[in-house]
């Protein structure tokens, strides 16, 4: 977000939510975050999801965030859930250092052949 005027965060069911009110490129908007992981590393695949919500105004997105309560931010989760839940779980699959297979190794151009 190029420039963020307030936010508000909840743990809903043990993520963390957060929705803030801006501008983003040159657009009122609420960004809904979700973060999925249930770790708190960086080594999640996917551990966090952001919307942006077109609005109106400034003034209507700062007055949506600061109205905003535990059973908004537990709509937006659930909203980011049945919206990408399925990509969601894909890539997490994919990354599952279980079952993720090695990825060949590049070709590096500018070695010398040997």
């Amino acid at each position: 977000m190029a420039k963020a005027h307030c936010s508000k965060t909840f743990t809903i069911d043990g993520s963390r939510v957060t929705l803030a009110a801006g501008v983003k490129s040159g657009r009122p908007v609420v960004v809904l975050g979700v973060r999925l992981a249930t770790s708190h590393t960086s080594s999640d695949p996917l551990d966090f999801v952001t919307i942006d919500y077109p609005m109106r105004s400034t003034d209507s997105a700062e007055a949506f965030v600061s109205g905003a309560d535990e059973a908004t931010a537990k709509r937006g989760k659930t909203d980011v859930l049945e919206k990408f839940g399925d990509v969601i779980e894909k890539v997490t699959h994919a990354f599952d250092s279980d079952r993720a297979a090695l990825a060949p190794r590049r070709i590096n151009p500018f070695e010398a052949n040997k």
